[in-house]
This record gives structure tokens, C-alpha cells and sequence, in this order.
């Protein structure tokens, strides 16, 4: 946690793409979501199309348990070809419960 704090004060004020990434998942595995959200919108604003963007954005809404957005984020990454690798994680582990997920998504997300 001490490391995700430092995180957050070292990329609070910085420009940049990656460091607005970065800040978001900070700010998400937090759990300050009222902060992470937005910035997460002014990501896919910059950047709609950029693939990194929008994983960083589905974790941000898999970390708030914004289900459907989460939902939303992951299928369009797995639809682009996204590997079961980048899915090895508990937030997105999250989403397999939920009808809303396809069974393509549960597929490679979920045990």
C-alpha cells in the first residue's frame, strides 16, 4: 500500500498518457473511485482507440465494481485479440459471475 500511495504523489501532477494511466490504477486500487472514474473518462477522450487505454480502464471499473463499463472494456480488448495473459488478475477474475459477461470473455478470464 505504501507503494501505491508514493504512486499516487508522484504521478498526482504529471502530464502524459502513461502517467495518467498509471494514476488511475492508483487511484482505483485505493479505492477512490470518484477520482479514478474521471480520469478514466478523460483517457478514452484522449485516447479512444489506444488498446493500453482501455485496459487501464477496464481495471479502473473492475476495481470500482462498475460491472457492465468493466464488462464492456474486456470484451472489446478480448474482441481485438487480447490474450488470457493480460486477464490474470483478481479484478477482472470479478467479472466472471455476472450474466452480462459472454461466455467468450469467461472463457478466458475465468477458472
Amino acid at each position: 500500500m505504501k507503494k501505491l500511495q508514493l504512486l499516487l504523489e508522484t504521478k498526482k501532477n504529471k502530464t502524459g498518457l502513461i502517467n495518467q494511466q498509471y494514476y488511475a490504477l492508483a487511484l482505483a486500487h485505493t479505492n477512490q473511485a470518484e477520482k479514478a472514474i474521471p480520469l478514466a473518462h478523460q483517457l478514452l477522450r484522449d485516447a479512444p482507440s489506444d488498446t493500453y487505454v482501455k485496459y487501464t480502464v477496464a481495471q479502473v471499473y473492475a476495481l470500482a465494481k462498475e460491472w457492465g463499463s468493466a464488462i464492456y472494456y474486456s470484451q472489446q480488448l478480448v474482441d481485438q485479440g487480447m490474450s488470457a495473459e493480460w486477464f490474470n488478475l483478481s479484478a477482472f477474475e470479478q467479472l466472471c459471475p455476472h450474466t452480462q459477461t459472454s461466455e467468450k470473455l469467461k472463457d478466458i478470464i475465468c477458472d
